[in-house]
């Protein structure tokens, strides 16, 4: 770790967690973050070019991309192998040669696994090869969704520096688009955020800003004056949840088949702009409160997710109260007072969103029972240390390892807290932003949200292999919103902080996420 000239935290080393989202990249699912800013000013390539080459210069992950060095933890076994077999006989040759034999099998794991890894710099590396300007043929939104969705669909050159900037000109409305890529094998949602808060905000305002994109795994307070008895129920808890997200994990079952489910084109499209995605932050917590004073911003996007997904397999002729739907998850894993560095410290779980549920009450309830068990268990930092193991792996083990685990789920859901003011690039003010996350493995479907200046956005890409237009999800959210919206004016009406009903049916859904009606369907 190092803090560059600029105040961004990273990290030089490459772990395996980085190692994992680089051997997972393929060419129809490229692990790409992609980062849309608007500004109100028109852009110059120049412009970008100063305000960039500062801060990639100093952040070797920028100007560099992972080599294998598959050296130097085999050596020391072949040469004790080596020294045994020359010195001794009988037994102790027999030795020798286990040992050799060992230190020739361990370069054909380091050679297979492919590590260690290391950033390798790029010869010749000028930020001037990473920035392209494209203009648009005419100034409307359908031209930039379309430049857009073509280039989310290309993967970066693993050959070079694993970023692209695009600036775009002709946008609707004037002014530009910045259209970011940057690999995952560079770093997480937090690891990013903090990156750009160093090079697009002053430094007083970067400090009053510097949050983690997912809530971190606070601590167990401790109580003064536990009992022993108390303590060790405590410890027994933990003991009992830590057991539970282990087998909850082996014995995770197979998502239902359903539209986002299925085989892969490597063409992504996004969902147009749309009142449907973007809501203040100040109105989905107050939607939240209205249910329980303890329903947090979080519980209240993945029950409104929940609610319209449901909806859209309805409107599909499909039966949501028979279904299972899960989404990767990525939890925070760094200190809560530490500044994230650019790189990838989380672990991903997967959590069954409440579909089965008819009304948007229960579902917020289900959600935040849901969330309170998962602060409590091990299940994101398991999840980290899956993706560690899985990175250490040969290609066929991992790749059907990512698999299973892939047929369970359905997409991958990220939440990226954004900055209060707007980023200012090169002086410009960036008024609004838009991204997409990656998903892994052979899913099709990534949910982003984000928040920007106070207002809380909606990324999806969909493959079209699933979905050729992903309107009628937005449909489905618009119309999820309107009923969670009306229930928070009811809520007003009766004067109620009532915590939402949690029905006793599905109390055990909270801890294995099957429901009543039979069994999921087996996934495409």
């Amino acid at each position: 770790m190092r803090v560059t000239q600029s105040g961004a935290t990273v990290s030089e080393g490459l772990s395996a967690a980085d190692l994992f989202w680089w051997r997972v990249d393929s060419p129809t699912n490229p692990m790409v973050v992609n980062i849309l800013f608007g500004a109100e000013d028109v852009l110059t390539l120049a412009e970008v070019r100063d305000a960039l080459r500062g801060p990639v210069a100093d952040s070797l992950r920028f100007h560099a991309v992972p080599t294998p060095h598959p050296v130097g933890r085999w050596r020391p076994y072949l040469a004790l192998g080596l020294c045994l077999g020359l010195a001794g006989g009988g037994l102790l040759g027999w030795w020798a040669a286990a040992v050799t034999v060992g230190g020739l099998l361990g370069v054909v794991l380091e050679v297979a696994c492919g590590t260690p890894w290391r950033w390798q710099p790029v010869a010749d590396f000028s930020v001037e090869d990473y920035l392209r300007l494209h203009t648009l043929e005419e100034a409307t939104e359908e031209g930039l969704h379309r430049f857009v969705d073509d280039s989310l669909s290309q993967p970066l050159d693993r050959s070079r520096a694993l970023w692209q900037a695009i600036l775009i000109h002709n946008v609707p409305g004037g002014g530009s688009g910045l259209l970011f890529r940057v690999h995952h094998v560079i770093g997480d949602g937090a690891g990013l955020r903090s990156w750009f808060d160093a090079v697009c905000l002053p430094a007083k305002e970067c400090d009053a800003n510097a949050v983690n994109n997912e809530t971190p795994k606070p601590r167990p307070a401790r109580v003064p004056g536990r009992s022993l008895q108390e303590a060790m129920a405590g410890w027994l808890l933990c003991l009992l949840l830590a057991a539970h997200s282990v087998w909850k994990l082996l014995t995770v079952p197979r998502d239902s088949n359903s539209p986002l489910k299925g085989p892969l084109t490597g063409r992504k499209v996004t969902a147009r702009p749309s009142p449907a995605l973007s809501v203040l932050v100040s109105d989905l917590q107050a939607v939240g409160k209205s249910h329980h004073c303890s329903v947090t911003l979080n519980d209240t996007l993945v029950a409104w997710l929940a609610g319209a997904f449901r909806r859209f397999f309805l409107a599909g002729g499909l039966h949501p109260d028979q279904m299972l739907l899960r989404v990767m998850m990525p939890v925070n894993l760094r200190r809560p007072s530490a500044t994230p560095a650019v790189e990838n410290r989380f672990g991903l779980v997967l959590k069954s969103l409440p579909v089965h549920l008819p009304t948007a009450r229960q579902r917020l309830a289900t959600v935040r029972a849901r969330m309170q068990l998962l602060k409590l268990g091990i299940e994101a930092p398991l999840g980290m240390l899956l993706m560690t193991g899985l990175a250490l792996l040969p290609e066929r083990v991992m790749r059907a390892v990512v698999g299973h685990f892939v047929r369970c789920t359905t997409a991958v859901l990220t939440n990226v807290v954004g900055p209060a003011v707007p980023y200012r690039l090169a002086g410009h003010a960036l008024q609004w932003c838009t991204f997409w996350v990656p998903s892994a493995g052979d899913m099709g479907v990534g949910i982003s949200l984000y928040s920007y200046c106070g207002t809380m956005g909606i990324g999806l890409m969909v493959d079209t292999g699933l979905l050729s237009d992903p309107q009628p999800l937005v449909e489905a959210l618009r119309e999820e919103w309107r009923e969670m919206a009306a229930l928070r004016a009811a809520a007003a009406e009766d004067g109620g902080d009532a915590p939402p009903g949690l029905p006793s049916e599905h109390l055990w859904a909270l801890f294995q996420p099957t429901v009543a009606g039979g069994l999921p369907a087996s996934s495409r």
